[in-house]
């Protein structure tokens, strides 16, 4: 705070490029939980991602996500800085001083306060920074990225069915007509279409949800059979249901067997492309499902090969020893029976060897 008395003096001055214009407090999102008293009410800076009503939702260069409140006049404000970009569609920098820390249905997030101030895209060093992140991610993302991850399969959407008919040449989807099918890539009538599998998964792990899409060749392997044969019994099983609801249309209904995976947890081989930075409803396509109990197994296997192959190393050295102590057994009795032909047959060392506890024939033969 700066206080002014009767005899201050304000003098105009050049720009010193030593004191900043802006001087914020910006807090990382993740040590929020730290400012829930309000005793300090944190500057948070990130990029808008979402809008919902008089609120956003804000994601920092780290990756993770809060949502605003704005109170008063600070969604006027927010709107009103926003309609002077040039192309609000493109993405923007918000920074929003003076919050406090509210939790709502077990989850934090922040509200605006009588001292907070907003600003868009204002060139400071944090916003360059994440301009900076989201053209290296942007860059990147003209590449089809590879990734992995392990998650749990929560829900199996039925709003595009499971299912597609598809050209048997080309495997693309087909174009339905009054009495035929047509196949655009081949400029074709398809006489014998064939269902295949496009299955939409809600997948969930630590960081968030999403919808993860599996096609044909890796649907086929994680159901364990085909989409043709799952498409007649299908059919079949509506045919001879007695449930008046299976005669409803306008409802997909999904296979059993598909939603049997509900629940089981998996590591998936995704690909993200540029594509998926456009879209509202984010999709992913997966290239390949890995169940993660069947690595276990293999490591199991793999680490009883190890011990059998220890085992077999063990039984050959004892193989090693016992032929050795055969030859020591063969040794001594041929110096017991020179040694027999110079001594008189008295009976007492025959007695004495037949008296021999185990023991001492185990310490006789280590010896």
């Amino acid at each position: 705070m700066v206080q002014f008395f009767h005899n201050t003096i304000v003098r105009a001055v050049a720009d010193d490029d030593n004191i900043p214009l802006y001087r914020f407090d910006f807090i990382q999102l993740h040590f929020l939980e730290q400012f829930r008293s309000n005793a300090v009410l944190p500057d948070v800076v990130g990029l808008v991602v979402n809008e919902v009503g008089d609120s956003i939702e804000i994601e920092d260069k780290w990756g993770q996500r809060i949502q605003i409140k704005f109170w008063n006049d600070c969604f006027v404000e927010y709107s009103k800085q926003k309609d002077l970009l040039s192309d609000s569609t493109k993405p923007f920098f918000i920074v929003v001083t003076s919050t406090m820390v509210k939790e709502f249905n077990g989850k934090l997030n922040l509200c605006t306060s009588s001292s907070t101030k907003i600003y868009i895209n204002l060139e400071v060093s944090e916003v360059v920074e994440l301009k900076a992140i989201l053209r290296y991610a942007n860059s990147i993302i003209l590449d089809d990225l590879i990734f992995y991850c392990k998650a749990k399969v929560t829900k199996v959407f039925g709003e595009n069915s499971w299912y597609y008919i598809s050209c048997p040449g080309c495997k693309r989807r087909i174009t339905p007509r009054k009495t035929d099918f047509w196949c655009i890539p081949c400029e074709k009538k398809t006489e014998r279409p064939i269902p295949r599998y496009r299955l939409e998964f809600g997948v969930l792990d630590h960081s968030g949800s999403t919808i993860f899409v599996i096609f044909d060749e890796e649907a086929k392997k994680l159901i364990g059979q085909d989409a043709s044969t799952l498409f007649e019994a299908n059919i079949y099983e509506k045919a001879t249901s007695n449930n008046d609801d299976s005669d409803n249309d306008d409802e997909v209904q999904i296979p059993k067997i598909i939603e049997n995976n509900i629940g089981r947890e998996l590591l998936f081989k995704v690909k993200l492309t540029a594509y998926n930075r456009k879209i509202k409803r984010q999709t992913f396509t997966v290239m390949k499902i890995i169940d993660p109990t069947f690595i276990e197994g293999n490591d199991k296997e793999t680490k009883d090969k190890e011990m059998e192959d220890n085992l077999k190393d063990g039984s050959d050295s004892k193989e090693d020893t016992n032929d050795s102590s055969n030859d020591t057994s063969k040794k001594s009795k041929d110096e017991e029976v020179v040694d027999n032909k110079k001594r008189p047959d008295d009976g007492s060392d025959t007695k004495e060897d037949n008296n021999d506890s185990p023991n001492d024939t185990i310490k006789k033969a280590k010896a």
